[in-house]
């Protein structure tokens, strides 16, 4: 996770209590730190990056002169370098990797020394080399976006040095907010919007989860209790959506582009050369039995054109771009008639929220939209329960599960549960997608905290259900009363977990600020109970992971509790765990095998031969 540098500020020299325990808490959470460390905070895996004003005492380049500096260059040129950037970002080693650094050696090696100021440029990137970035997905889509709305039409092509240093300057602002807060921020709150925004880029997801998860969530209508769960609705849907089956649509289309992204773009070709992330609009499934019309369409839904580009993307007073989140959703653009993607990981964040989005539209085009969300809740459930079921079947698995026969029936205790002698977890599973003015396209501080204490807190006003806290704790009390005691003892110790389908922006000041409202509405007191724990599905799978290869989830989340991890993310322990074990993945075996079958069956469907054919 790459984030801005903490800012210099002149601390009380003779603080008040308040204004210590402020102090002491914004510094746990990384608002300040030593000039010489590289570290954020407590995490080792926050970094920070180069900017131009951090070079100048907080004076950046100006935003006019930003801006005309693109207006210079060629727009197509500038967005194919910085696509080809953005590839060897995401497949050759991130931003502190051999390919990326060439960049900072081109601008050492060019001619900055001649003036002061490039001389202090030259300087400052000679110090942070190798411990601070200049390139990271954000600050890529920031100057793509850039391109796209003012770079020029006859302009030159930047060099790797030019790129850097647009870079440099592009950073002063790739992090700024664009509204006024609408409250008074909480001790803490600005590190939470602060990491919850950077979490959400520079992700390497294991694409055998991702791509087994999207499939098995997806591919089948809704269990009983959703009005989507009648075949003839689903089967309307999914023409809707895809113009047939999702499974169809998923193994023809959205497979083979997702493989094509990690597996070529950035990389080196036989020849010695980077494969470009660019694609022939007409003759990409010209080698396969898939019909070309039907890959066109495919492309196109997936295709920005830059004069699209400059009506989605909106400007700041400053004139420069907001959160261009038009290139997560439509991640290829159309240059000089070829199909170049902003990033692979916009490509695979279909995979994430695209394809939910095709059938959130669908449903709404068919007049059942209001069904759509309860029916995914009830999709992603049914896939965690799976996964618990896949990681119990192991011979190596520590404890037993319970899971409800139905949802909502009556011997539900939670989501998921995972017991043995001395402790209870209990897995709340949560499909709700963090808004996007709260995620990618957040313009406030407040925007995260808002959302979280929302989904956390809310109770029960005008009929909504009460949030995800008041949920656990209304089941921790009637297991405490003995209501489950065909199951579970009331007397055992309880780990309380939250499953996120989406991304979990955990930090320590958002734990401090969720324990602190707990506290304040005497939720999750009771005795023998452990703090509440954030966790994304992809790191749920991975703790099951875990589970199937022998060790107790309560032991993990055990650990996840005490004061070393508290305030740490659940996946950075579980990473832990995994470097331990020589870079263990802790797949699922059943996982596997499922993943095997879609590619395989992948491969039939675009080659007529699968690889036991070959």
């Amino acid at each position: 996770m790459l984030v801005r540098p903490g800012k210099r500020v002149r601390l009380p020299a003779e603080p008040t209590p308040g204004q210590l325990k402020g102090i002491l808490r914004a510094s746990a959470g990384g608002a300040f730190f030593d000039e010489a460390s590289e570290d954020f905070g407590d995490s080792a895996y926050i970094h920070t990056y180069m900017s131009l004003g951090d070079a100048f005492n907080g004076v950046p380049l100006a935003p006019d002169a930003l801006r005309m500096a693109m207006r210079k260059l060629d727009w197509q040129e500038t967005f194919k370098k910085l696509a080809r950037l953005a590839a060897i970002l995401a497949n050759r080693g991130g931003p502190f990797s051999k390919q990326l650094d060439a960049y900072a050696a081109a601008l050492l090696a060019g001619h900055w020394t001649v003036h002061p100021v490039e001389g202090a440029i030259v300087d400052y990137v000679r110090k942070w080399r190798g411990r601070r970035a200049i390139f990271h997905e954000k600050v890529i889509y920031f100057l793509q976006a850039l391109a796209l709305i003012d770079g020029g039409t006859e302009g030159t092509s930047p060099s790797d040095a030019h790129l850097a240093f647009l870079g440099l300057a592009a950073n002063d602002y790739v992090d700024d907010w664009f509204a006024d807060d609408d409250r008074a921020l909480e001790a803490g709150e600005d590190i939470v919007a602060a990491v919850a925004d950077a979490a959400r880029f520079n992700q390497q997801n294991d694409l055998l989860r991702t791509i087994t998860r999207c499939a098995a969530i997806l591919q089948n209508r809704p269990p009983r209790g959703s009005a989507l769960s009648d075949s003839g609705i689903w089967d309307e849907l999914e023409r809707a959506a895809f113009g047939g089956s999702f499974r169809e649509f998923f193994l023809s289309f959205v497979m083979p582009l997702v493989f094509q992204s990690r597996s070529e773009w950035g990389k080196t070709s036989a020849a010695g050369l980077v494969v470009n992330p660019a694609l022939a609009k007409r003759c990409w499934s010209a080698k396969t039995t898939v019909a070309q019309d039907a890959a066109e369409e495919f492309l196109a839904s997936l295709t920005l054109s830059r004069r699209d580009a400059k009506s989605e993307i909106t400007r700041r007073s400053n004139g420069l771009p907001r959160a261009p989140t038009i290139l997560l959703k439509k991640p290829l653009v159309d240059v000089e008639d070829e199909l170049w993607a902003a990033s692979p990981s916009a490509v695979q964040n279909q995979l994430h929220s695209g394809l939910w989005a095709r059938l959130r539209r669908a449903a709404k085009a068919i007049g059942v939209e209001k069904d759509w969300f309860p029916a995914f809740g009830l999709m992603f459930e049914s896939w965690c329960q799976q996964v618990a079921a896949w990681s119990a079947s192991s011979a190596s698995f520590g404890g037993s599960i319970h899971l409800p026969s139905s949802p909502g029936a009556r011997d539900e205790i939670e989501d998921v549960v995972v017991y043995d002698d001395r402790a209870v977890v209990l897995f709340s599973i949560k499909a709700t997608l963090v808004r996007e003015d709260a995620a990618y396209g957040a313009e406030k501080r407040t925007a995260t905290w808002d959302w979280y204490r929302k989904q956390l807190f809310r109770g029960r006003t005008r009929g909504d259900r009460p949030g995800w806290a008041w949920q656990l704790d209304q089941k921790i009390e009637r297991l405490r009363q003995g209501e489950y005691e065909a199951v579970l003892s009331s007397g055992l110790d309880v780990f309380p977990v939250i499953v996120m389908y989406d991304h979990t922006a955990e930090s320590a000041p958002l734990y401090d600020l969720i324990d602190r409202e707990l506290a304040e509405l005497a939720l999750l007191q009771q005795p023998r109970v452990a703090p509440l724990a954030l966790c994304s599905a992809r790191t749920y799978e991975a703790l099951m992971g875990m589970a199937a290869h022998g060790y107790r989830v309560s032991e993990v989340l055990r650990e996840k509790a005490a004061p070393r991890w508290r305030r740490q993310r659940l996946e950075t322990l579980i990473y832990e765990y995994a470097k331990m074990h020589r870079g263990a993945d802790f797949r699922i075996p059943q996982m596997a095998a499922e993943f095997d079958r879609l590619a395989d069956e992948a491969r039939r469907r675009l080659f007529g031969s699968s690889l036991g054919d070959a």
